[in-house]
């Protein structure tokens, strides 16, 4: 099981104009992760699944949270 950390810098969070923006975000992965420059994603029992996205310069995840498009941390 891997734990993929997404965060974001104060200026991320003071520019946001969706209202989407998020200080922090764990998503708990069984199995690989793939990383794109604009997609990440994982496999399970069900295929390769998309769990986020870089959309207009930030990460998004399913759910629409955004979060800095540097701040990914795998553990």
């Amino acid at each position: 099981m891997a734990t993929v950390t997404f965060t974001s810098s104060e200026a991320f969070m003071a520019d946001d104009e969706t209202g989407r923006a998020c200080e922090r975000a764990e998503v708990e992965i069984v199995g690989y992760i793939e990383g794109t420059y604009d997609m990440l994603r994982h496999e399970d029992q069900r295929g390769s699944l998309e769990f986020a996205t870089f959309v207009d310069g930030a990460w998004e995840l399913l759910d629409g949270r955004r979060f800095s498009d540097w701040a990914v941390r795998f553990d």
